[in-house]
């Protein structure tokens, strides 16, 4: 709420790159501000139980993909593990114009 405020859109046009992992390997979900990820639907689709999907910590973030908490933009991950499987919440492509984090929490 508090970004889309700052920029003047709707929440829902936030994208919002959440780092998870999925047994052993991270994940982005690239999801609506408006919506949360669902444990259930990315373990069944990364093939996992669902107690094995957690959120990253601050130090699996920036090695999966190059960038700290808040920042991590929706692609261009350039972590240690190499490429990271993204997954993209579709109802963003309602919106013609959507906002993301641009490599630091403060772009």
């Amino acid at each position: 709420a508090d970004a889309a405020d700052a920029i003047g859109c709707d929440v829902a046009q936030i994208a919002s790159s959440i780092v998870l992992v999925a047994g052993d390997d991270p994940v982005v979900v690239v999801t609506s501000g408006a919506n949360r990820v669902s444990m259930a639907k990315l373990a069944a689709e990364c093939g996992v139980d669902e107690g094995d999907v957690r959120m990253a910590d601050a130090d699996e973030v920036r090695e999966a993909t190059g960038y700290a908490i808040g920042g991590v933009p929706p692609f261009c991950h350039h972590g240690d593990r190499g490429p990271v499987p993204t997954y993209l919440d579709d109802t963003l492509t309602d919106y013609e114009v959507v906002w993301a984090a641009a490599g630091t929490p403060e772009a």
